[in-house]
């Protein structure tokens, strides 16, 4: 984790610095990150770092849908997931093993 907040530092930094003739710099001459740079940042390597950070979209959607289902009661498979989700059986598979995989769901059959 400290290795992966160094390299986003890293990419703020550069960002500022690509931006230094909008930045105003410090007692130092150093370079000041203002929130447009996280900002660009964020756009730039969010969806890189969404799969070893957190689950992704399509895994959210299956846990909210899986959370749903629980909740009425009602039995959840993966056809059942796949038809809710609009995706193929296959694919609803591959989500849950990754969510059970990753810890974001239990299987209890």
């Amino acid at each position: 984790m400290n290795r992966e907040f160094s390299r986003i530092v890293s990419f703020i930094k550069v960002v500022a610095i690509i931006r230094s003739h909008h930045r105003k710099l410090d007692e130092q001459g150093n370079i000041i990150a203002e929130t447009d740079d996280y900002g660009t940042v964020r756009e730039l390597i969010n969806d890189l770092y969404i799969d070893t950070t957190g689950a992704p979209d399509a895994v959210r959607s299956l846990i909210e849908a899986v959370g749903k289902f629980t909740q009425q009661s009602e039995s959840v498979s993966q056809s059942r997931l796949a038809t809710y989700l609009n995706i193929n059986q296959m694919a609803a598979s591959r989500l849950a093993k990754k969510a059970i995989k990753e810890g974001w769901l239990l299987n209890q059959e």
